[in-house]
Protein backbone atom coordinates (compact mmCIF):
# COMPACT_ATOMS: atom_id res chain seq x y z
CA UNK A 1 0.00 0.00 0.00
CA UNK A 2 1.24 3.77 -0.93
CA UNK A 3 1.43 5.69 2.28
CA UNK A 4 0.34 9.40 2.22
CA UNK A 5 3.35 11.96 2.13
CA UNK A 6 1.57 14.85 2.78
CA UNK A 7 -1.43 16.21 3.19
CA UNK A 8 -2.38 19.81 2.07
CA UNK A 9 -5.70 21.76 3.31
CA UNK A 10 -7.91 24.61 2.63
CA UNK A 11 -10.59 24.62 5.10
CA UNK A 12 -12.15 27.40 3.63
CA UNK A 13 -13.73 25.40 0.81
CA UNK A 14 -13.75 22.93 2.79
CA UNK A 15 -10.47 21.30 0.15
CA UNK A 16 -8.22 18.61 0.76
CA UNK A 17 -4.97 17.19 -1.13
CA UNK A 18 -3.90 13.80 0.13
CA UNK A 19 -0.49 13.79 -1.83
CA UNK A 20 1.27 10.32 -2.18
CA UNK A 21 4.13 10.43 -4.94
CA UNK A 22 5.74 13.51 -6.75
CA UNK A 23 5.76 14.26 -10.08
CA UNK A 24 4.68 16.00 -12.86
CA UNK A 25 0.74 15.98 -13.52
CA UNK A 26 -0.59 14.71 -16.75
CA UNK A 27 -3.98 14.60 -16.40
CA UNK A 28 -6.72 14.82 -13.94
CA UNK A 29 -9.26 12.07 -13.66
CA UNK A 30 -12.70 13.07 -12.36
CA UNK A 31 -13.48 10.17 -9.62
CA UNK A 32 -17.15 11.59 -9.05
CA UNK A 33 -19.76 13.21 -11.04
CA UNK A 34 -19.78 16.13 -9.66
CA UNK A 35 -15.97 16.73 -9.12
CA UNK A 36 -15.99 16.86 -5.78
CA UNK A 37 -13.09 13.78 -5.93
CA UNK A 38 -10.46 14.32 -8.30
CA UNK A 39 -7.06 12.57 -8.95
CA UNK A 40 -4.00 13.87 -10.45
CA UNK A 41 -1.93 10.81 -12.32
CA UNK A 42 1.01 10.94 -14.21
CA UNK A 43 1.64 10.38 -17.91
CA UNK A 44 1.65 6.24 -16.81
CA UNK A 45 -1.61 6.98 -15.19
CA UNK A 46 -0.37 6.29 -12.03
CA UNK A 47 -1.77 8.49 -8.89
CA UNK A 48 0.41 11.17 -7.51
CA UNK A 49 -2.90 12.71 -4.97
CA UNK A 50 -6.73 12.86 -4.27
CA UNK A 51 -8.05 16.10 -4.30
CA UNK A 52 -11.52 16.16 -2.06
CA UNK A 53 -13.90 19.35 -2.16
CA UNK A 54 -16.01 19.00 0.58
CA UNK A 55 -14.38 16.72 2.69
CA UNK A 56 -16.93 17.46 5.26
CA UNK A 57 -19.58 15.47 3.30
CA UNK A 58 -19.32 12.02 4.49
CA UNK A 59 -20.33 10.37 1.38
CA UNK A 60 -17.59 12.87 -0.94
CA UNK A 61 -15.12 10.92 1.34
CA UNK A 62 -16.28 7.64 0.73
CA UNK A 63 -15.65 8.25 -2.72
CA UNK A 64 -12.83 9.15 -2.18
CA UNK A 65 -11.50 6.43 0.45
CA UNK A 66 -13.53 3.94 -2.06
CA UNK A 67 -10.94 5.07 -4.86
CA UNK A 68 -8.16 4.88 -2.55
CA UNK A 69 -8.44 1.46 -1.64
CA UNK A 70 -8.96 0.25 -5.55
CA UNK A 71 -5.41 1.53 -6.09
CA UNK A 72 -3.85 0.16 -3.36
CA UNK A 73 -3.45 4.01 -1.70
CA UNK A 74 -3.66 4.79 1.94
CA UNK A 75 -6.31 6.55 3.41
CA UNK A 76 -6.90 7.99 6.84
CA UNK A 77 -9.08 6.06 8.87
CA UNK A 78 -10.40 9.21 10.29
CA UNK A 79 -10.37 11.85 7.46
CA UNK A 80 -11.55 14.58 9.81
CA UNK A 81 -9.18 13.65 12.95
CA UNK A 82 -5.95 13.82 10.16
CA UNK A 83 -7.46 17.26 8.51
CA UNK A 84 -7.36 18.57 12.41
CA UNK A 85 -3.89 17.84 12.92
CA UNK A 86 -3.04 19.15 9.38
CA UNK A 87 -4.31 22.36 9.60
Amino acid sequence: MKPLIAVDVDPAIPAAYLRYRKGEVDRTVEVTADCSVAVDVDDAGVPLGIEILNFDDPDVVDAARSYAREHDLAFPRDLSGVLATWR
